[in-house]
């Protein structure tokens, strides 16, 4: 029989190592997600130490404050990766639903030691949070990697079937209390939870390295190497599944007068609210990445020549009339977009050449710096005929 007690060290230590590298890297990263998750980590330690020391305390005090700590650790997981994925983290929510979840302990001992009612207690509620935190890890942004949060999720929902499992195992009679505590099958799932506790610290971290090497650390958006490698994958999946697809290239206007103006902190001010404001013209499915400087990538699946001009067109809207007043001033904001698609024929091998998916940017790049020569404020289509003759599809004087 595996040792319980020792598990429950074993699980304090581990724990409490994994925080401390969260809170290191939260301090160097500076990510808040990783606050959340070091404090879970440290939680989780707390609390395995304190039903470790069960023997040698008030089982009241050991099964509350270790059951508690847990609870809020669990919590403070979800938390955590709702502020990864630029959510609120409601931890109002997370500290009533621990100790909503503690009161609940607290009064199997109110009616005599409800043995069996507290392990199912625990198990179910720990059982909760695992399956929300499976969900959530695996609503992650299309196209980006997610193979950390895959693996973490998998290992939550594995959690989250054992301990119902166990619940349902002591509620029915067919495992006891004692088994359930200090037996084999407690063995078992404290082993699964510190394979789960190191795995999910290991990929915290790699999340949290990953987005600082794919994502734009100004505007929020992906950077040039993302955008690049997810536009090549969606370009093969449209060419492999016979759907089309277009890019914008877009480029503030008189970005550098911004700049000379106002200084580059409005400048940078300028950037991150086109970045939010251009997200929302776009549609579900669509990206945007930061190409360079003032020039982003906007890549459409599904949309062909005209639809892709209707997205430009409202892009084009949205950042001439809609961007916030920046440090309390209106500051004028228009951008040049060039598109380009590609589109199947319906005859297979008829389709419009368009090379790969550098080809596809450089044809949107002609068109945008067409747009420029003619004025700005404006969207140009590349010709479908890969020639470089393009179409205007709307001319705007600059403002």
């Amino acid at each position: 029989m595996l040792d319980v007690p020792t598990l429950f060290l074993t699980a304090t230590l581990l724990s409490l190592l994994v925080g401390a590298m969260q809170a290191v890297a939260c301090v160097r990263a500076e990510s808040e997600a990783l606050s959340h998750w070091a404090g879970a980590s440290l939680c989780f330690g707390a609390g395995c130490f304190m039903v470790f020391l069960r023997a040698s305390v008030p089982l009241e005090l050991s099964a509350l404050a270790g059951n508690g700590l847990i609870f809020l650790g669990l919590g403070l997981v979800l938390s955590g990766v709702r502020v990864f994925d630029g959510r609120t983290p409601h931890l109002w929510l997370v500290t009533a639903a621990a100790g909503f979840g503690t009161a609940l302990l607290a009064a199997t001992f109110a009616f005599g030691d409800q043995a069996a009612a507290r392990i199912a207690i625990v198990s179910l509620i720990v059982a909760a949070w695992a399956g929300m935190g499976c969900v959530i890890l695996l609503q992650s942004e299309a196209g980006v990697p997610v193979v950390s949060r895959t693996i973490a999720a998998v290992l939550m929902c594995s959690f989250a079937l054992l301990h119902l499992a166990r619940a349902a195992g002591v509620l029915s009679g067919a495992l006891s209390p004692d088994a359930a505590m200090s037996g084999n099958p407690q063995a078992v799932l404290l082993m699964l939870a510190i394979c789960l506790a190191v795995a999910w610290g290991m990929g915290s971290l790699f999340m949290v390295l990953d987005r600082l090497a794919s994502h734009d650390a100004l505007t929020g958006l992906v950077n040039r190497r993302m955008t690049l490698q997810r536009a090549r994958m969606l370009l093969e999946e449209a060419q492999v599944k016979r759907r089309p697809l277009s890019v914008l290239m877009v480029d503030l206007d008189h970005f550098k007068s911004v700049n000379d103006r106002f200084g580059h902190h409005m400048g940078d001010d300028v950037l991150r609210a086109f970045a939010r404001c251009a997200r929302s013209a776009l549609r579900a499915g669509d990206f945007i990445g930061r190409y360079g400087g003032e020039e982003f990538c906007v890549v459409l699946p599904g949309a062909d020549t005209g639809t892709a001009r209707i997205v430009a067109e409202r892009l084009r809207t949205v950042a001439q009339s809609q961007m916030p007043p920046i440090g309390g001033r209106e500051i004028p904001v228009s951008v040049t977009i060039g598109t380009a698609s590609f589109v199947p024929a319906v005859l297979p091998g008829h389709e419009i050449a368009c090379g790969d998916m550098e080809d596809l940017i450089q044809q949107a790049d002609h068109a945008l710096y067409e747009g420029k020569r003619l004025g700005r404020n404006r969207v140009i289509t590349f010709s479908p005929s890969g020639t470089p003759v393009f179409e205007i599809n709307a001319a705007h004087a600059c403002a």
